[in-house]
């Protein structure tokens, strides 16, 4: 099996989940909300899980100095 954990610090994470909620579909959105309610063995099953899209709307150099993705 692959793993797609994402290395991401967990202010990064959120960054990301905050990012799925705002410019990714349903799916996406719904996974960041699972996130942020998840206690930490259920975040890391998701990350096991959506490691992928966790790292497609990471925070960048450019959204972390405050432009939108």
């Amino acid at each position: 099996m692959i793993d797609f954990t994402p290395q991401m610090s967990e202010s990064a994470l959120l960054q990301a989940a905050r990012n799925m909620e705002s410019y990714g579909g349903s799916f996406a959105a719904s996974i960041a909300q699972a996130y942020f309610v998840a206690d930490m063995c259920n975040r890391i099953r998701l990350l096991a899980a959506f490691g992928d899209l966790f790292e497609r709307f990471a925070p960048t150099k450019t959204t972390t100095q405050g432009e939108t993705a």
